[in-house]
């Protein structure tokens, strides 16, 4: 079977569909939100050991990790010749820099003399030295200084260049890829790129940066947000105004896909016990920090909030969003770049996810959280936020500058730990996915094995 809309026979809870939702808001959404992506791949286990194994880790950081694009950076981050980041995943360290207003590169972080890394952390610099001896290196590569040059009679300057990896920019943000044979990028994301063409990233700018050390497997940690199956147990105070069980979950070539599921509706997992439009609209204001909204009779909670929002955000931002569709503004619109990328579209969540592992921890991950806001009207856009790594036991909601989002983020993080300790002490070999609300999730591993399985 291929990629298609789900079988009218899938199984599916009660209650509107995401299709249906978009049918009664009477607007005419962009076109990619009305197609549906599903793929069969039925329902084997998957083994605990993908999560918990050593050895499984060593062959994603060998089979996978290196011929993959991963986003390093946004292109705000380095916006001068000579800034530059350092993007770390397992033994690999990468400088990803900017080398002239039109051109970025991305050297290996090793000194050639005796390996020494070049750079601990990003910043501005007009060329890579040595801090052990002084090798020196050009921002373009080029071996710029040896030291007592009469010792090494055999470096040749034309082969003493830094090696390189791939580089590629989309939408605003930085990808590299350590295989130089890789596809270019917008082959690699394909429908992914085409759908955010309505969505022009690189025109929002980066207002927050977080991150956290996870006490979990990447794969568990990122698994968290690829299904909203999970929202009436672990985020019970928004267990009203989410269509949680009735997400449209999508797949697309290449192991990506999308999560798009409705907000300020009555969630199908509350309507058994009746839900009132007054108390939708009362939950979502909460959450978004907005006053209470007492609605007339017969009035719409989904309408009523999305107005608001759309006023709050425009005079917080100077943006203009009038063009924006009800769902754009407010519905979860998430989408998953393989490995481990995840830029949400729309308004409803202006958030972006990106998952490592840390070191070579199975155990163990690294978590960030990027808030992209809409760009003033002006063009002109505050510095770009720095990276805020929270400590082991310093909670999201420290992090101010995620507002609301915070405590949901340290709901979802409680889990984490839970499931790879349960992973370790399970007696079954493997987990259970449902068949349709976490296919994103068997999709994925469906996409890991791939590399895995390829020869060498």
């Amino acid at each position: 079977m291929g990629y298609a809309a789900p079988p009218p026979d899938l199984p599916r809870c009660p209650g509107p569909s995401m299709q249906d939702i978009l049918s009664a808001d009477g607007e005419s959404a962009p076109a990619v939100l009305r197609e549906q992506s599903f793929l069969e791949l039925g329902d084997t286990e998957l083994s605990v050991e993908r999560y918990t194994s050593q050895d499984f880790h060593q062959r994603e950081m060998d089979k996978m990790w290196p011929r993959v694009w991963q986003m390093a950076c946004r292109l705000e981050q380095i916006p001068q010749v000579g800034d530059h980041c350092v993007y770390d995943i397992g033994d690999d360290s990468l400088i990803v820099t900017r080398t002239s207003p039109t051109e970025i590169k991305a050297f290996y972080n090793a000194c050639l003399h005796r390996g020494t890394r070049l750079r601990d952390e990003g910043g501005c610099v007009q060329a890579f030295r040595c801090p052990f001896h002084g090798f020196t290196w050009g921002l373009d590569g080029s071996l710029k200084g040896v030291p007592c040059r009469w010792d090494f009679p055999t470096i040749r300057d034309d082969e003493f260049r830094l090696p390189e990896a791939k580089v590629a920019t989309w939408n605003g943000f930085v990808f590299v890829n350590m295989d130089l044979d890789a596809d270019p990028l917008p082959d690699y994301l394909g429908d992914v790129a085409r759908h955010f063409s309505r969505w022009p990233l690189e025109e929002r700018y980066l207002a927050a940066h977080v991150g956290k050390i996870v006490k979990a497997n990447w794969k568990v940690a990122q698994e968290a947000f690829m299904e909203a199956f999970h929202v009436p147990d672990t985020h019970p105070e928004i267990g009203s105004s989410l269509g949680d069980w009735n997400a449209q979950y999508d797949v697309y070539p290449g192991g990506h896909s999308r999560l798009y599921n409705a907000m300020y509706v009555p969630s199908p997992s509350a309507s058994r016990r009746g839900v009132s439009e007054q108390e939708v609209a009362d939950e979502g204001t909460t959450m978004l920090g907005f006053d209470r909204l007492s609605l007339p009779e017969g009035a719409s909670a989904r309408s009523a909030v999305t107005a608001q929002y759309r006023h709050v955000l425009e005079r917080k931002t100077g943006a203009d969003l009038s063009d924006l569709t009800t769902t754009e503004m407010v519905d979860l619109i998430q989408y998953f770049v393989f490995p481990n990328f995840f830029p949400w579209a729309g308004l409803g969540g202006p958030i972006v996810y990106r998952f490592r592992p840390n070191g070579h921890d199975p155990d163990s991950c690294l978590m960030e959280v990027m808030l992209l806001y809409p760009r003033p009207a002006s063009g002109e856009s505050p510095p770009p936020a720095r990276l805020r790594m929270l400590g082991a036991d310093e909670p999201w909601a420290e992090a101010g500058e995620l507002g609301t989002l915070g405590p949901i983020f340290d709901q979802d993080t409680a889990n984490m730990p839970r499931i790879q300790a349960g992973l370790k002490t399970t007696r079954r070999s493997g987990v259970v996915l449902g068949h349709y609300q976490e296919s994103r999730i068997r999709y994925m591993h469906h996409e890991l094995d791939r590399y895995l399985n390829a020869a060498t």
